[in-house]
């Protein structure tokens, strides 16, 4: 399957990167290996695109947008609206921190953390 609509618009690989992809590598609060290892990326594979070594940013596009829960239509967009990027920075760095932890975990432990943040929600209400 090819992505090359998603380039069409901005083409120049530092726009897309920059605008787009490391906004949202930003917002997690994680570091570039922990990031790597969430998405499924090489080895210094986002260290190598900060410092413009490689491209190849372009093979890991659907990783990238299922981490994110994003569609493919948000790298081709002009503008971002409404991104995770935007709310993430009104989120403190120990919320963006929760969120990264929650991201990690597999789907059955996902419940078990859901069982405890509501478990101290309420334990607060009663106070």
């Amino acid at each position: 399957m090819k992505y090359s609509y998603i380039y069409r618009k901005r083409g120049d690989f530092l726009d897309i990167y920059t605008n787009k992809i490391k906004p949202l590598f930003d917002s997690t609060g994680l570091s570039n290996s922990e990031l790597e290892k969430a998405i499924g990326l090489p080895r210094s594979t986002i260290y190598n695109w900060n410092k413009g070594v490689n491209k190849s940013y372009k093979k890991y596009i659907c990783e990238i947008a299922n981490y994110f829960h994003l569609s493919l239509d948000y790298f081709s967009e002009s503008e971002q609206k409404d991104s995770p990027s935007d709310e993430s920075k009104r989120l403190s760095e120990i919320e963006n921190k929760i969120i990264a932890i929650y991201r990690k975990l597999p789907e059955d432990k996902k419940a078990a953390f859901m069982t405890i943040v509501e478990s101290l929600e309420s334990s607060q209400k009663g106070k």
